[in-house]
């Protein structure tokens, strides 16, 4: 077994084979640099998301921490439940997108997004239906939507967005939250069920 790090902007594997009297150098390219956002692998982790309810309206969106291997890559996962958001007002439920965020002071504090090459995340959609999540920066009150992905029902999504550094917004190094975002829900017999794992972003080499 070799373990490497992926620490650096572009991350080689330097070995020497040996069968006998004959040597085989490797020199191979493996990975951009990677760095972790959230592996909502414990309690502190789950802490560190913050949950839209309705602007403080309505408590509406549950997260915890979820130990079941069943719904997790590697280690455990965070459960999200988003049940109805309905505000009593037609207009603000067209308005209203529940979501579930992580901000740059407890989640990302040395990553500058303008040296992202992609944002990864895996989620699982536990539902009878398909459903879309919507990804959006923030930078204070500025909003960039930069991934819309259909979440298939009762199966894994790899929700991975590239060329982020590449972006053309001006706010992009600016950016303090990123958000996964979701179409309100008016019906109080439907919900959103989901579990998110290993949130990271590639760098840029």
């Amino acid at each position: 077994t070799y373990t490497l790090q992926l620490d650096k902007p572009m991350n080689y594997i330097d070995a020497v084979f040996t069968k006998g009297d004959t040597e085989i150098e490797v020199h191979k390219f493996i990975s951009n640099g990677s760095q972790k956002i959230n592996l909502f692998d414990s309690e502190p982790d789950i802490l560190r998301m913050d949950k839209s309810n309705a602007d403080g309206k309505k408590e509406h969106i549950t997260v915890s921490l979820n130990t079941d291997t069943a719904f997790s890559r590697n280690g455990n996962s965070a459960h999200v439940v988003i049940a109805n958001g309905d505000l009593g007002n037609a207009l603000e439920n067209m308005a209203y997108m529940p979501s579930v965020s992580l901000t740059k002071e407890k989640n990302f504090q040395n990553i500058s997004m303008d040296t992202v090459d992609s944002l990864n995340c895996e989620v699982f959609n536990r539902g009878d239906k398909d459903i879309t999540v919507y990804v959006n920066f923030y930078a204070g009150s500025k909003e960039r939507n930069i991934g819309k992905i259909t979440l298939k029902a009762k199966a894994w999504t790899t929700v991975q967005i590239g060329q982020i550094y590449n972006m053309q917004w001006s706010e992009l190094k600016n950016t303090d939250r990123i958000a996964f975002a979701f179409d309100n829900i008016t019906d109080a017999a439907q919900q959103y069920d989901f579990y998110m794992d290993n949130l990271y972003c590639t760098l840029k080499a």
